[in-house]
């Protein structure tokens, strides 16, 4: 597919990127050959290939949710710097 100056500067317009005419040119050429490697891949033969949903077999790669202990409040917070309470006390950003 090829554009024309104008086209580019047109796409350039609706999209809000300022460009000089040497980057709507050089845009130009970068726009067509993207549009190229496009026209490739839509004529490529998908006639035999089933539809996926993923590129590879995958079972569940997550893992099953068990409930377990975790660690004590007091145990957690033993390292902090300041707590109050139950929580980690932390200053005031904004």
């Amino acid at each position: 597919m090829s554009l024309d100056f104008e086209q580019v500067r047109k796409i350039s317009k609706l999209s809000r990127i300022k460009m000089t005419d040497d980057q709507i040119n050089k845009m130009r050429f970068e726009l067509e050959k993207i549009f190229n490697h496009i026209d490739v891949i839509k004529n490529a033969d998908t006639e035999k290939v089933e539809p996926t949903g993923h590129s590879v077999d995958l079972d569940s790669v997550f893992r099953n949710d068990v409930v377990e202990n975790s660690t004590s409040v007091k145990d957690v917070l033993r390292n902090a710097p300041d707590t109050e309470d139950d929580f980690f006390s932390v200053r005031k950003i904004i």
